[in-house]
């Protein structure tokens, strides 16, 4: 009989679900790097974030674990970013700059994943340079660009990530 704490063994199942998903999207992210023509492939990295956005979202209502938050976070920037980056076809700077934030994002999430279960502080800063990237590219998006699946709608406010939604999530990120 096992005296590991339950909700350990499920975060230890979240985490080692993760990392498989983690490494599908790196190399999603390997296959787009450089090339626009095949976007829609991010389409399935974003797909990736949003299953463990949601998981870990859930993990946290049960959770001690202010990781858990982080981790959804990121989850969440990388499954927006990755959505309306699959919607680009001929803006290939920003899809260049985007999928470098993209890899950025992911590596972050991998740090974030190997500590879950650790008393490691999570020392890694997020760089300048990805800060400036993802406010840049915040305000390069087009209104009718998606963050997620469904159908766009321009005028709802959540399809739109706007600035106030990033400086949002870097306050929330504690990277303000």
């Amino acid at each position: 009989m096992s005296n590991q704490n339950p909700q350990d063994s499920i975060l230890e199942d979240f985490q080692n679900e993760s990392k498989n998903l983690i490494n599908e999207m790196i190399q999603i992210l390997e296959t787009c790097e450089n090339q626009i023509g095949r976007a829609q492939q991010l389409r399935e990295y974003a797909q990736r974030a949003d299953r463990m956005m949601g998981t870990a979202k859930i993990l946290v209502l049960d959770s001690q674990n202010p990781k858990l938050a982080k981790f959804s976070d990121f989850a969440s920037l990388c499954k927006a970013v990755g959505y309306k980056t699959s919607q680009l076809r001929a803006e290939k700077d920003l899809y260049v700059i985007c999928v470098a934030l993209l890899f950025d994002a992911t590596e972050f999430l991998v740090q974030i994943n190997q500590s879950l279960l650790s008393d490691v502080r999570l020392d890694q800063e997020i760089s300048s340079t990805f800060l400036d990237r993802l406010k840049w590219i915040s305000g390069r998006f087009k209104a009718e660009i998606s963050d997620s699946i469904g159908i766009t709608n321009p005028e709802k406010k959540e399809d739109k990530l706007s600035q106030d939604d990033i400086d949002q999530l870097i306050a929330k990120l504690g990277l303000d």
